[in-house]
């Protein structure tokens, strides 16, 4: 196994800053293709298994629209909560003010993997080479991906503040790997910024693996110190500074409330609307078979790969995801319901910082980066060959055409067949024409992406949970009222009138969209073939 030109120290602090400095202008200048065929793979792919509105848009940009203009849906629960992506809002939630949310979701989109192609090409030009080699390892990843997942995240789908934190975080990694500290700040500061979850995370696995480098190679930690101490205190500052527009308002939901109100908030949270992201016990078998998987496969080929020092800082980085992922899954080990645990409150609260998502996408990355390095690279002494390398690109364009061909559920976020979804569609415009536009709405069986196409407010909807612990009590209280309610209104098997005056007067509900919901003592005021609006109260 030789070495590589990473493997040689500079000859001094000078000359090592004027190389990387040259060789980060080149890779500018010569790579700019290769940004643009990954971004044009990533559009394609979210255009294909991610059509508009994807799973999260409405949720988002209904947020990001009234973050702009407070009076569209005045009154929702959702929309007038806390907003923990504040930079998202102020950044592409102004594009509302001129596009409609399709428009605003597509130039999103847009803008979001210009900045992903850029920063996943940097990061991967320093990985493996040639300069193609990051468009391949794109269709490796997105194959991955589509194939599984752990914790539910993903990378390439519809816009929103996780795409653009992990843009610059891959941008801050090629930077920390070229020791451009200054650079590494900017860049992590701005993932904090628009995600602070996402970037802290990427942070904390740096340090971890920046301690376990010293610990274990060289340089030592006193020469490494001695070498960049000024260069990392001005990362840290730079990186706070960067960080506070999006870090502030995100702590702020740490602070200020009842504590029991805001261990009854977590276990709701983690226990409840999102367990599939946060709690391990509810991660199917096959997503830990699966990642096991993975993770034998990376480290078979890694061991396999010729080694570089920025591979190995790469692949250190890694290995802290999923140190913390571990951490997370001994920390939610146990008995369940969650308040069963010992130490339960602590626990859980933990558990709501998403200690698996890092993991969850990284490791996919990094087996991308062992394939390319083990299979598809010229060893030392050998000459990788036309035959060989026309092999690799065969493979990896058939692994991209794959992942357009797969099905997925998220093609259909609405879960609803072509006939019904169109039904709901329209329903939802027939409301936004003819209602008055404080109205508020509740929407009973089906409420997929109510406020997108009915742009109206809405009394509750389990997708749509406030982030702060006052909101997320509000929103419980509010689906067991509604539970509640129902179940006395059928007492005698059917929803009088009556019920439904009462309905208005304890929520302000003016309409309800009903589908399977019945039956009703009333008439509707609009019906087509799968929905229908009934007036709970005057207006």
């Amino acid at each position: 196994m030789t070495s590589s030109p990473d493997d040689a120290p500079p000859s001094s602090a000078d000359s090592s800053r004027v190389d990387r400095s040259a060789h980060f202008h080149r890779s500018w200048s010569s790579l700019w293709p290769v940004v643009l065929a990954v971004f044009l793979s990533f559009l394609a792919s979210s255009a294909v298994r991610r059509p508009v509105p994807s799973v999260n848009e409405p949720h988002y940009l209904c947020k990001a629209k009234q973050y702009w203009q407070p009076e569209w849906c005045a009154g929702d629960l959702f929309l007038e909560s806390s907003n923990p992506h504040l930079v998202f809002y102020q950044t592409i939630g102004v594009l509302t003010q001129w596009l409609s949310l399709e428009q605003t979701a597509w130039v999103g989109r847009v803008l979001a993997f210009t900045c992903l192609a850029s920063g996943w090409t940097l990061l991967f030009s320093r990985l493996v080479e040639p300069r193609w080699k990051p468009l391949a390892a794109a269709w490796i990843f997105l194959l991955l991906q589509s194939l599984g997942n752990l914790s539910g995240e993903w990378l390439v789908g519809g816009v929103e503040s996780k795409v653009f934190a992990y843009a610059f975080a891959f941008t801050g990694l090629a930077s920390a790997i070229e020791r451009r500290w200054i650079l590494t700040g900017l860049w992590m500061g701005l993932s904090i910024s628009f995600h602070p979850i996402v970037g802290l995370w990427c942070v904390v696995a740096g340090a971890i693996s920046a301690v376990g480098w010293m610990m274990f190679a060289r340089p030592t930690s006193a020469q490494f110190v001695s070498e960049n101490g000024r260069s990392l205190i001005g990362c840290g500052i730079l990186m706070l500074l960067v960080a506070l527009p999006g870090l502030l308002p995100a702590v702020s939901l740490l602070s200020g409330t009842d504590p029991v109100l805001s261990i009854e908030a977590d276990l709701l949270q983690v226990g409840t609307r999102l367990a599939h992201h946060l709690d391990p016990a509810r991660f199917s078998v096959e997503s830990y078979g699966y990642y096991g998987l993975m993770l034998i496969l990376t480290i078979l080929l890694w061991w396999r790969a010729q080694r570089t020092r920025s591979r190995d800082l790469f692949a250190g980085f890694v290995a802290a995801t999923v140190v913390i992922a571990v951490v997370g899954a001994l920390v939610g080990w146990g008995p369940r319901p969650l308040n069963l645990l010992p130490y339960s409150s602590t626990r859980v609260w933990l558990l709501k910082f998403y200690p698996f998502r890092l993991a969850d996408l990284f490791v996919p990355v990094l087996l991308t980066v062992s394939v390319l390095a083990a299979v598809f690279e010229a060893r030392s002494k050998e000459v990788l060959t036309s035959g060989r390398r026309n092999m690799m690109w065969t493979l990896c364009a058939s692994a991209f055409v794959i992942l357009l061909l797969l099905p997925t559920a998220d093609q259909n976020p609405s879960r609803l067949s072509a006939a019904k979804r169109a039904d709901w569609i329209a329903v939802c415009e027939w409301l936004r024409d003819e209602s008055p536009t404080d109205s508020l709405l509740y929407a009973a069986n089906e409420n997929w992406a109510v406020k997108w196409f009915a742009h109206r407010a809405e009394y509750v909807n389990y997708k749509d949970c406030p982030q702060d612990a006052v909101g997320i009590i509000k929103w419980a209280r509010r689906l067991r009222f509604i539970n509640q309610w129902a179940r006395e209104s059928f007492n005698d098997g059917t929803c009088s009138t009556a019920d439904l005056a009462r309905l208005h007067n304890e929520t302000g509900i003016n309409y309800m969209i009903v589908s399977r919901f019945g039956p009703i003592d009333a008439e509707p005021i609009h019906s087509n073939d799968s929905f229908h609006v009934y007036e709970v109260g005057g207006q």
